[in-house]
């Protein structure tokens, strides 16, 4: 399947990265007594490191240490400080890919975190009702990743984040359509059918007459006006067409409308 890409270059880089800023490394990254003992256990500094990094990582942003991470000083000063390893052991530590993946097994039995995939399908439906309510693609990812961290869900990769995002939003825009289909009765949609398919005059449709402003000045202008308001009435569109719709959806079919 394609990568359907719903987040810019600077979206991405910004979600899912390792904060380097202290405010932000102080609310997530301070480690407890229960912590600390857990990482002593581990054996050589490069491992206790790993293992600390491993840890603050899932809590936040929420996601496991790849290879492809650079790893901002600041952030591996402040956890080694922590642990009271020296500026040289910070200095030489690198995170073997064998020992990130011990690390992830361990870290999620003692702390219980959990894979995505297991828990994807309980994604879906919520996911979908985010994105009915949500305005932009960046505001339902921000969404999307909060909640896994709420759950102790280890965030995916970007890649499956936007794709899934992107599915539940294109689901919402059918639901939303499916369900005002679903209050027009066959004879309402013959109605809005002709509005688009019957001409004024030969030339200008109904929808068209309906939409072209005319200040009224006279009144042969207000009769135009009049005229108009008594086909609107005709067509009986019921109030409660629109229920349960966010506003900014409204605001979406109306511009879907037009670009049609």
């Amino acid at each position: 399947m394609a990568h359907r890409k719903i987040l810019t270059s600077r979206q991405r880089k910004l979600f899912l990265k390792i904060p380097e800023n202290e405010s932000t490394m102080l609310t997530h990254y301070v480690l407890s007594d229960s912590d600390l003992a857990y990482i002593h256990k581990k054996q050589g500094a490069h491992n206790q490191l790993g293992f600390a990094i491993q840890l603050c990582a899932l809590r936040y942003p929420g996601r496991y240490l790849s290879s492809n991470d650079t790893l901002p000083h600041e952030f591996l000063s402040f956890v080694g400080v922590q642990i009271g390893l020296t500026k040289k052991e910070m200095s030489d530590f690198t995170y073997k890919q064998v020992t990130r993946y011990e690390h992830l097994r361990e870290l999620q039995k003692i702390f219980g975190y959990l894979p995505f995939h297991g828990c994807k399908q309980q994604f879906v439906p919520w996911l979908e009702q985010q994105a009915l309510e949500t305005r932009n693609n960046a505001e339902l990812v921000e969404i999307f990743v909060k909640e896994c961290r709420s759950r102790k869900i280890i965030i995916p990769g970007l890649t499956v984040i936007e794709r899934l995002c992107a599915d539940a939003r294109v689901s919402a825009e059918r639901n939303i359509v499916e369900r005002i289909s679903s209050f027009l009765s066959d004879e309402m949609k013959e109605k809005l059918e002709r509005l688009l398919s019957e001409t004024i005059d030969g030339r200008l449709t109904i929808h068209g007459w309906l939409k072209r402003f005319e200040a009224g000045h006279n009144s042969a202008d207000v009769n135009r006006l009049l005229d108009k308001l008594e086909y609107l009435q005709t067509l009986d569109i019921p109030e409660s067409l629109l229920d349960g719709i966010p506003s900014h959806r409204i605001i979406w079919l109306r511009q879907q409308g037009e670009a049609y």
